[in-house]
């Protein structure tokens, strides 16, 4: 997890010296900026879903319903 969030930190680096004219692959870089965040941000509500469906679980485990418990 910790190299997937580095991804934009290192891609907007590359597009600081990446040369804005029309020769260039600024805009190139520029999606992969957009896509690599839109990654990120999937993977991260991914892992928040994980951690409250654990804790959901733990949660249960305690819980005592009807005469079974």
């Amino acid at each position: 997890m910790q190299r997937i969030t580095r991804y934009p930190l290192l891609i907007r680096q590359i597009l600081t010296h990446t040369p804005q004219d029309p020769e260039s692959e600024f805009i190139a870089v520029q999606r992969s900026l957009e896509e690599v965040e839109n990654i990120t941000g999937a993977v991260n509500e991914s892992v928040r879903a994980a951690e409250g469906d654990e804790r959901l679980r733990v949660l249960s485990e305690d819980l005592w319903i009807g005469g079974e418990g």
